[in-house]
């Protein structure tokens, strides 16, 4: 594990890895072929084998997603290789079994190196064909759980990280579309407040949005993050206005509460639930 960290690593200089667990003294000097042989062709297994305990190992849960964060750390090559690992996981697995991938991947936007924003780039909007608009965009009617999630996250790594919260202000055009299916989705159908479940976007099984209040929390916080280009406009025009978003992060309990259902009984749409 050790030698993915300095195989093809941003010039660290002087900088000492924040995330190592392990001595620098104490670890053992490889040859530079081995150190290539171990990254090079054992890297995607390191990965998914890291990955796979994350989610299958609640137990490892925190150690697995440090020892990423260890590995990617100004590591250019670990780190892509991370990043499309887990975007590819979270356009296929079932998506009642996101929360611990949207977690490490929560991780990771956290890392702050010179690859910060590259990393945020390629979750957002990268161009290899996985990533979260991508998700939203080709899961908004199929499996609408899976689209909500992806928002959800943005939303909340924009509440606990700047350079997140500015990327997504300044490129709000490119996911607008995103917030208005959103809304859309928050206002298209009727909800019967005498018919009662217990439901959650995070954990049911169900592919069908739910219409919750932590639903309406994140419209809420994504529509006031599209809003912030325009305050400073409207400060010049002596008209602005303050708008504080909410301030919680990933690991929103997923306190299944009273929602209600559709008349129809086909989808389960509102309205007391918080999920993530």
């Amino acid at each position: 594990m050790a030698c993915l960290v300095t195989v093809r690593s941003v010039d660290e200089g002087s900088v000492k890895n924040p995330y190592s667990f392990v001595p620098e003294d104490s670890l053992l000097s490889l040859p530079q072929e081995v150190k290539a042989v171990v990254a090079l062709q054992h890297r995607e297994t390191c990965v998914k084998e890291v990955v796979a305990a994350c989610c299958e190992v609640p137990a490892f849960r925190e150690e697995s997603n440090s020892l990423v964060c260890c590995l990617s750390w100004r590591n250019e090559d670990f780190t892509y290789a991370v990043l499309a690992h887990i975007l590819h996981e979270l356009a296929t697995v079932p998506s009642n079994e996101l929360k611990p991938l949207f977690q490490m991947l929560y991780e990771l936007m956290l890392i702050e190196d010179p690859l910060q924003l590259d990393r945020l780039q390629n979750v957002v909007e990268g161009s290899q064909g996985d990533n979260l608009l991508v998700n939203v965009k080709e899961c908004n009617s199929k499996d609408s759980k899976r689209a909500y999630q992806c928002i959800t996250f943005l939303v909340n790594l924009a509440n606990q990280c700047q350079t997140a919260r500015q990327y997504l202000v300044d490129n709000s055009s490119r996911w607008f579309w995103a917030v208005n299916w959103l809304k859309k989705q928050m206002t298209d159908y009727y909800w019967n407040s005498d018919v009662v479940t217990h439901v959650s976007n995070e954990s049911s099984k169900s592919h069908s949005f739910q219409r919750t209040i932590s639903a309406q929390d994140t419209l809420e916080e994504a529509t006031a993050l599209l809003n912030e280009l325009e305050k400073p406009l409207s400060r010049l025009s002596g008209s602005g206005g303050d708008h504080s978003s909410g301030n919680e992060c990933l690991g929103r309990e997923d306190d299944e509460k009273d929602v209600d259902t559709r008349m129809n009984g086909d989808h389960v749409t509102d309205l007391d639930s918080t999920d993530d």
